[in-house]
C-alpha cells in the first residue's frame, strides 16, 4: 500500500485512478455525496481508505462507494 503524506500525493493517487477530467470530476461528486450520506450515521461509523488502485469509503464493514479503474461503483 502507498503512503498518502500530503495533498499532492493524495491528488496523484487520485490522477491515476482518474484520469480523464470530466469522469473524475463526476465520480468525485459522487464520493463526496456517499461521504456525506455516510456522515448521517456518525463520524466514528465511517472511513475513507485507499491502496495504489483504488480509494474505498467504508461504513462500518461494508464498501459504500469505490473509485477505481477510471470509475465509481457504490452500494444502493
Amino acid at each position: 500500500m502507498m503512503e498518502l503524506r500530503s495533498e499532492r500525493d493524495a491528488e496523484r493517487l487520485v490522477l491515476s485512478i482518474l484520469p480523464e477530467k470530466e469522469i473524475r470530476q463526476k465520480c468525485l461528486r459522487v464520493f463526496a455525496d456517499a461521504i456525506t450520506e455516510a456522515n448521517v450515521y456518525g463520524r466514528d461509523k465511517w472511513a475513507v481508505r485507499y491502496a495504489s488502485d483504488r480509494v474505498r469509503l467504508h461504513l462500518d464493514h461494508v464498501y459504500i462507494c469505490t473509485l477505481e479503474n477510471g470509475s465509481v461503483w457504490g452500494w444502493p
